[in-house]
């Protein structure tokens, strides 16, 4: 026996789930990229600003890994008791 349910169009639309698959991933690369770009900047920045290798080292490791421990808790409770809807878009 089939219901009214059943026979309904899914939610959302299959295509607008893709798309915004699509650009989530397009966001993800770009934030790749992003983290990236020091790596590839080491020497010039080493050079510029007179850092060290420990000074480097700091900005690639700890400052990221800390900034992100102490984002991540906060933006995860909000994302348990908020609208991820707009959380998403605010950190696009």
């Amino acid at each position: 026996m089939t219901t009214a349910a059943d026979t309904a169009a899914p939610w959302p639309p299959e295509r607008r789930g893709w798309f915004v698959v699509a650009v989530l991933c397009a966001c993800v690369i770009v934030s790749f990229i992003d983290r990236q770009i020091i790596n590839l900047l080491v020497e010039d920045l080493r050079r510029d600003l007179q850092l060290t290798d420990t000074s480097i080292s700091l900005l690639q490791g700890l400052a990221f890994a800390l900034f992100y421990a102490a984002c991540g808790l906060p933006l995860g409770r909000m994302a348990d008791h908020r609208n991820r809807k707009w959380m998403i878009a605010s950190g696009l």
